[in-house]
């Protein structure tokens, strides 16, 4: 699924524009993660396009959201915002794979209406804020990892999942959202240590490795 995904991308890829940028859609930018996270074939010519892209439609540009190469949170980023895309295949992955992250406690037959992204917001890769058609409202939060591990914030005591925990509690506040509709996933594409799972486990935070992404 995730490789039909990707060609789709490739199909849809923007043209360059010489000088002109691109205007962000979410709030901060990216970080640049390694390009060896991307599949070979089609895809490898999209690492040398410039940054300068405009879209050639309507749909969201991949390149809005991996300022500088393409990236993971870049493309999580572009697939979260795509929920209503005018492409019916990219529009049934986005809302699928929301639905899939958030887990059961997520309303499978809700109709997504609106989101609101941000990029390392209080350092946390991927943050969505999502409206459902009855006006209820949910936060997805996505700690995203290719190889690293979960650790202490640099001179401090507290875990970074911990530390994340607190802020989400000021955001939830902030745009009065329920806790129960606060999705938390540690998002790895490799495997997850046993010590990984239990600090995970700890911090209450939903986990994805490798194997859970191929299958979703």
């Amino acid at each position: 699924m995730l490789r039909n995904l990707l060609l789709l991308v490739w199909e849809g890829r923007p043209g360059v524009a010489g000088k002109q940028h691109h205007r962000m859609r979410c709030h901060g930018t990216s970080e640049m993660l390694e390009e060896r996270l991307l599949l070979d074939g089609p895809l490898r010519p999209l690492l040398r396009l410039e940054k300068e892209v405009l879209s050639m439609d309507e749909r969201h540009n991949l390149f809005e959201y991996a300022d500088r190469e393409l990236s993971q949170d870049g493309f999580l980023l572009w697939l979260l915002n795509n929920f209503d895309s005018e492409e019916e295949d990219v529009r049934f992955f986005s809302n699928g794979f929301v639905t899939a992250l958030c887990g059961p406690s997520f309303p499978k037959e809700a109709k997504i209406t609106g989101v609101q992204t941000w990029a390392q917001w209080k350092k946390i890769d991927v943050l969505e804020e999502i409206t459902l058609e009855n006006g209820e409202k949910h936060l997805l939060a996505i700690e995203d990892k290719t190889f690293s591990e979960v650790h202490n914030r640099r001179g401090k005591d507290e875990t970074q999942l911990a530390y994340y925990n607190r802020c989400l509690n000021e955001k939830l506040k902030n745009l009065k959202i329920p806790e129960a509709n606060c999705h938390k996933v540690f998002y790895k594409t490799d495997s997850v240590s046993e010590e990984e799972e239990k600090e995970v486990r700890q911090a209450q935070w939903g986990q994805k490795d490798l194997k859970d992404i191929i299958a979703l």
